[in-house]
């Protein structure tokens, strides 16, 4: 029934990493800004303490 080719699973590759690459990276800099936030955070609290 379905005839997947090979030329169709190489365009879904060619059309889907980019998309991956693209969130993969947004994610990652929302998870970086996220951590280092919490970094600062955690650092004015000890500083605050003294």
């Amino acid at each position: 029934m379905l005839a997947i080719s090979f030329q169709h699973i190489i365009l879904l590759m060619i059309i889907l990493i980019p998309v991956l690459l693209g969130v993969g990276y947004i994610i990652y800099s929302i998870v970086k800004h996220t951590i280092k936030q919490a970094i600062l955070d955690s650092r004015e609290e000890k500083n605050q303490r003294k």
